[in-house]
């Protein structure tokens, strides 16, 4: 029998003691691959038959690999791995964006700057189902399943691929009827007023501003302290005190009057860092080869007083960039004012957890 025939063959054998061996039973594997359980044992005893070798040492309560098992284990759980990854390039140059996108990010930037975002894009991509958490908690990308993140920090996660998509303009700011406020020249003068600012483990980070070569940070008090930025914003409305927050939040009320930068001159360097990042988990290094890489367009818009624009980096680097501006895992295209992100299909390869996008130019 010719080697690809002995496959062919053999084929669902192999797939059953892989099943079996990361189910820990023959029981739990038949609940997975919706079989009986005489059934599985079946195909696992077809196989260590044609391989001359005993694969599994078996009990009444659990199964374990013998010494010829664990090898044989080690090279059979690449099959379907790597038969996923030949569908996944297949499906790949599809020009039709199709399947699940699991994205998180922090719950203002989310609500401000990513939910906008969505009537346009599940317009043109009606195929691609779009899952978005809003959590305000650091997020295992690889345990919770995500395809994506949205990172507000100056300090990303060791083993995340990181891509920097703009910078995050801070400012601080009041109502107008706010007293105190008027004919403040130095960031010192913020000490005169009640600050207003993010509870828990952020309370007691400075306030830092510079201006050319000078940095000067500072400790404002206040009575009230809350855990999101859009409650911080909505209080400083009300008068109650100065808050340092990121223009996303801060652009609606200040069009309206209903806020007014304080020491527009200086700089103000909030506490999640003065840029934002995509991140993902790199490939595994178990699939002996990299994903085909599927790819997403996504502009990225970031105001500032200077107007809308976007922001690329020139690398990919694992783990914290080395300098603000380093990390990537896009191609920039030059002819348009976006953003071409490359993304890995998800680890958790499920019926559920699919997805390709377009690769035209």
């Amino acid at each position: 029998m010719q080697p690809v025939e002995r496959l062919q063959d053999l084929l669902p054998c192999i797939a059953t003691f892989v099943v079996v061996v990361e189910a820990n039973g023959f029981a739990a594997a038949a609940r997975r691959l919706g079989t009986t359980r005489s059934a599985v044992s079946k195909q696992v005893a077809r196989l260590e038959e044609a391989w001359g070798v005993k694969l599994l040492r078996r009990t009444t309560r659990a199964v374990s690999l013998t010494e010829p098992g664990q090898e044989a284990y080690e090279h059979a759980v690449q099959i379907p791995r790597l038969a996923m990854l030949a569908e996944e390039s297949a499906a790949s140059l599809s020009r039709t964006p199709r399947g699940r996108l699991r994205v998180t990010a922090s719950v203002s930037f989310g609500q401000h700057m990513l939910v906008p975002l969505l009537p346009a894009f599940a317009e043109r991509y009606p195929q691609v189902v779009v899952e978005l958490h809003l959590l305000d908690r650091l997020v295992d990308m690889v345990d919770e399943g995500f395809d994506v993140g949205i990172r507000l920090s100056e300090h990303l996660p060791e083993g995340l691929v990181a891509r920097k998509l703009g910078d995050i303009r801070y400012r601080v700011c009041a109502s107008p009827k706010l007293r105190g406020i008027a004919g403040m020249q130095r960031p010192e003068d913020l000490l005169t007023l009640p600050a207003l600012r993010l509870a828990g483990r952020r309370a007691k980070d400075p306030w830092v501003l510079s201006q050319g070569d000078e940095r000067v940070s500072l400790q404002p008090q206040g009575r009230i302290t809350v855990n999101t930025s859009d409650a911080l914003a909505t209080l400083a409305v009300a008068g109650q005190g100065v808050a340092m927050l990121p223009d996303y939040v801060t652009q609606a009320a200040m069009a309206r009057g209903d806020l007014v930068e304080l020491l527009p001159d200086w700089t103000a360097h909030g506490p999640f860092g003065d840029a934002f990042w995509a991140v993902r988990a790199p490939a595994r290094p178990e699939y002996g080869l990299d994903p085909p890489r599927l790819r997403i367009e996504v502009t990225v818009r970031t105001a500032s007083r200077r107007g809308t624009r976007d922001a690329a980096g020139p690398k990919e680097s694992i783990g914290p960039p080395a300098v603000p501006c380093a990390g990537c895992c896009c191609s920039w295209c030059p002819r348009r004012a976006r953003h071409r992100i490359w993304w890995p299909r998800s680890h958790r390869m499920t019926s559920t957890n699919r997805w390709a996008w377009s690769t035209d130019s």
